[in-house]
């Protein structure tokens, strides 16, 4: 095995259906996921075995065995805190881009993001570390998404746009130009934010509408 391959071993943190779709796109992206690690006693993963619980993984790091990790879990608060914590103890957790994502040269991404199959990022775009960028949404011009948000399949943020950390902006859900949308936010399936949506607040619906805030 040359040496530019060895470089490319990659430990998944999480067990479900979102790291399915990781592992997919880290393979498409020139990774080999070697192993896995979640506590829910799942024997494996998208053909990836799974060698233990999330406590694991630093002694398995240690050995030498994985050049990146990846947290592969879809809830924003529990994935910023696994990436928190493996960073803090020396791990990289690189940025992994699905080949037909399209990405400005000027757009700028911290790490542990994934950016899956047929997404856009656009030109002076910033996106937070930890976030993901589901299939097929967009992100424009001069958006700036805060760290460990999900941005859902096929939704679609207008330029200068801004999302808080640890939001969800739902599926097929849009964001006209300029909309502001706070942190700890959702923003419902299919919704349409015209104004802003402040931190903390569930909004749905077209035009979008305060229903309550998060639980």
């Amino acid at each position: 095995m040359s040496r530019a391959r060895e470089l490319r071993r990659l430990c998944i943190v999480g067990a479900g259906g979102h790291a399915k779709v990781v592992i997919d796109v880290a393979r498409k992206a020139g990774w080999t996921p070697v192993a896995a690690f979640d506590p829910g006693g799942t024997r494996g993963v998208g053909g990836v075995p799974v060698v233990g619980s999330d406590e694991a993984l630093p002694d398995y790091w240690a050995r030498g065995l994985a050049d990146g990790v990846m947290i592969a879990i879809g809830n924003n608060q529990l994935r910023k805190k696994l990436s928190d914590r493996v960073r803090s103890l020396g791990m990289a957790t690189p940025s992994i881009f699905h080949p037909t994502s399209v990405i400005s040269q000027t757009a700028k991404i911290g790490q542990g993001v994934v950016v899956m199959a047929n997404a856009v990022v656009n030109a002076d775009a910033f996106i937070g570390d930890d976030c993901i960028l589901n299939t097929g949404s967009i992100v424009e011009h001069d958006c700036a998404i805060g760290h460990a948000t999900h941005i859902a399949p096929r939704s679609v943020l207008g330029g200068n746009c801004r999302v808080g950390a640890l939001t969800l902006f739902g599926i097929g859900s849009s964001a006209r130009p300029g909309a502001e949308i706070g942190c700890h936010a959702v923003v419902g399936a299919g919704s349409v934010v015209i104004g802003i949506v402040p931190d903390g607040a569930v909004f749905a619906g077209n035009p979008a509408k305060n229903l309550r805030p998060v639980a």
